[in-house]
């Protein structure tokens, strides 16, 4: 079972990802959701995980710094992005990271499952 973390400040949103992704079908679970990076890093700081999924802008640390960070900690984590942002700067920023997807809210549940499922990330383990 992999271990997935949630990150954003938006509940709406948290609550989305949690309920519309069949998580355990796709051999994964969700362990930690946090409403904010710095949340987030504290739980990566003394758990492992596999799949970050965060959003790029939230308080105190952002979902990019967030990442970088915890890339330091867990240099085999598997990161993507969801964001109401279509910025250059940031899908940039995103690549420099070797993040994996970068989606936009209003989050799609074909999109997520369609990036959990596909073979060419490591991650894909699991057909629906």
């Amino acid at each position: 079972m992999l271990n997935v973390l949630l990150a954003d400040d938006e509940t709406r949103t948290l609550h989305h990802l949690m309920t519309g992704v069949p998580w355990f079908q796709l051999g994964m679970e969700v362990c930690c959701t946090a409403s904010n990076g710095s949340e987030a890093l504290a739980f990566i700081e003394s758990h492992p995980i596999d799949i970050l999924i965060t959003d790029i802008r939230m308080p105190l640390t952002d979902g990019l710094s967030l990442i970088e960070r915890a890339l330091k900690l867990q240099p085999n984590l598997h990161s993507v992005i969801v964001s109401g942002y279509e910025d250059f700067h940031y899908a940039r920023e995103a690549i420099r990271l070797n993040v994996l997807d970068y989606l936009t809210k209003p989050i799609d549940e074909t999109s997520i499952l369609s990036m959990l499922l596909l073979s060419e990330y490591p991650f894909a383990i699991a057909q629906l």
